[in-house]
C-alpha cells in the first residue's frame, strides 16, 4: 500500500487536506468520506510532504482514566 498526504480540492472547489491510498482513493481528514481520485481529478491533487499526525492529532493532551 502507498500512502501520501495530499490536499485537493472538492467537487465544489473547496481545498481540503487527506490521505491518498494507492493513487486510487483520498480519506478526507475533514469528513472522513473515502473519494475516487478519478472523481476528485488528479489535477485537483496535490501530493504533501508528511508532516506529524502525532502532534497534530494527539497534542499536548493527555487521556484521562
Amino acid at each position: 500500500m502507498i500512502a501520501n498526504q495530499v490536499k485537493f480540492k472538492d467537487f465544489d472547489h473547496d481545498t481540503y487536506g487527506g490521505i491518498m491510498i494507492d493513487n486510487e482513493y483520498i480519506i478526507c481528514g475533514c469528513c472522513g468520506g473515502v473519494f475516487e481520485v478519478e472523481e476528485i481529478g488528479k489535477e485537483n491533487i496535490k501530493i504533501l510532504p508528511w508532516v506529524s499526525l502525532d502532534i497534530e492529532i494527539l497534542g499536548d493532551e493527555e487521556i484521562e482514566g
